[in-house]
């Protein structure tokens, strides 16, 4: 393997680069706008995923599966988590949807936050 990739892995990390930049920068843009202070997050330096931590309030399993419903998909913490401790973020994936797809999924992440924590809501207004 490592012969195969001899002198092509720099090539390939700035096309690789070159396509998941704009992705993550549309996630992040797509981020302020509908959870800026309902939800954090830090901007990853790379990588294809960025976690987001949601409210210690909202109830976690009815998200995934009001998320689930609404046709949108993520990881959850727990999965990710060595003890598989339940723990309050989301895995969310950028490399594979496209910039729209992004801007809808974090609207519909939104909007099942919205109807779980409506009251977290009014507060960032």
């Amino acid at each position: 393997m490592a012969e195969l990739l001899r002198g092509r892995l720099p090539a390939q990390i700035e096309r690789n680069n070159a396509a998941l930049l704009p992705k993550r920068d549309a996630l992040l843009a797509a981020l302020t706008e509908q959870l800026g202070g309902i939800c954090t997050w830090r901007k990853p330096a790379g990588a294809m995923f960025l976690w987001v931590g949601l409210p210690e309030e909202a109830d976690r399993a009815a998200l995934f599966n009001m998320a689930e419903q609404r046709g949108l998909a993520y990881g959850y913490g727990a999965a990710y988590h060595a003890a598989e401790d339940d723990v309050p973020f989301l895995r969310l994936a950028y490399a594979c949807p496209s910039v729209g797809g992004i801007r809808h999924g974090v609207k519909l992440l939104a909007g099942c936050l919205r109807d779980l924590t409506p009251e977290r809501f009014a507060q960032s207004t």
